[in-house]
């Protein structure tokens, strides 16, 4: 007799026994994540004398919430079938629309408003209508960064903040954890769900539902471009370049092909943390920008491993049904719910 759709206690609808094995697939991904930080630190702790300094530590602290805005978000985005190549630009933009304005409320403001818009229309186009959500976000991010560059003139807007970074960076946090709780938020409902557990929801729901996703990646990206400019001091026009790859490397580890339950987003708060004490030991080794890149690709195909294995069982090992899984599951395309 087939089990009836029940909400579970994660928030996913589904059947009882699909959403536990959703749970414990995603305490098996926190406690491998969990121990590969730890580990990770530890070698690093010993092979550098200053990673683990208070100063380095609030250093890996600065870069971990910002890449954990951009993380969660863009781990929403594609949960529900999308992807966001125009974070990297929003923060840019952002930057130099503070600098412009010399780290005032109204620049603040005006980058937030700009932000949303731009997030609203690529959650139209990319859910409304045919065109590919890759190639509307590509082209809202090429747009975006020329307009960075052109309004800047190519130069950075330095300005004198206020109050000291610490203040900024507290608020950060607090708006931070707004991000996590409207991700968990958007995700406790009966929006993300797997294929094999669809209950009866109105694809228009979907749809707004994949919408607000978009925008709450533009908000993130820009609540990242502002206080990166008051970390910086000036707004620069290329700032945030390649943070979209590094959202997306952090949302596949958290598990973004795998799942859409709620619980998900702890393992991607672990995961950006994970990757900002990476990048922070790579800095301090001294390790080549280029060869930073490279390492980056093998952690993103490394956290891919779990979504094939879970393909191979599901098509018995066959290549042709894991390549086509693969090929189905990668958001390059439309959102995959409003296509239903």
């Amino acid at each position: 007799m087939e089990n009836k759709p029940e909400k579970s206690e994660n928030g996913v609808f589904g059947t009882s026994q699909g959403s536990e094995k959703i749970q414990m697939g995603e305490f098996r991904r926190i406690g491998v994540l969990f121990a590969i930080m730890i580990l990770f630190v530890i070698i690093a702790g010993i092979i550098s004398r200053n990673f683990l300094t208070f100063n380095n530590i609030r250093s890996i602290m600065y870069q971990f919430i910002p890449l954990l805005l951009i993380g969660v978000s863009m781990f929403v985005v594609m949960s529900f079938g999308g992807i966001d190549f125009s974070i990297g630009s929003l923060v840019g933009l952002s930057g130099v629309i503070v600098g412009i304005f010399k780290g005032s409320f109204a620049g603040a403001l005006l980058a937030l408003v700009i932000g949303l818009l731009c997030g609203c229309i690529n959650g139209l186009i990319a859910v409304k209508t045919p065109v590919k959500a890759f190639l509307v976000t590509i082209a809202t991010a090429t747009l975006i960064r020329g307009i960075a560059f052109t309004v800047s003139g190519g130069m950075s807007k330095p300005f004198r903040p206020n109050s000291n970074y610490f203040v900024y960076f507290v608020i950060q946090v607090l708006l931070a954890v707004v991000v996590v709780g409207a991700s968990c938020f958007l995700l406790s409902g009966n929006y993300g769900i797997p294929d094999k557990e669809k209950t009866s929801v109105s694809s228009s729901k979907k749809d707004t539902i994949s919408i607000l996703s978009y925008l709450l990646s533009a908000f993130s990206a820009v609540i990242v471009g502002i206080f990166l400019s008051f970390r910086i001091i000036s707004g620069q026009p290329a700032a945030g370049d390649g943070y979209e790859i590094n959202a997306i490397i952090i949302a596949i580890l958290g598990g973004a092909l795998c799942g859409y339950a709620a619980i998900h987003i702890a393992s991607t708060i672990i995961a950006a943390l994970l990757f900002a004490i990476m990048v922070n030991f790579f800095v301090i080794a001294g390790v080549n920008l280029f060869v930073q890149n490279i390492l980056k690709i093998v952690v993103l195909f490394i956290g891919l491993i779990p979504f094939v294995i879970k393909e191979a069982n599901a098509q018995n090992g066959r290549i042709a049904g894991i390549l086509s899984a693969i090929g189905g599951w990668i958001p390059l395309g439309r959102n995959r719910h409003s296509a239903e």
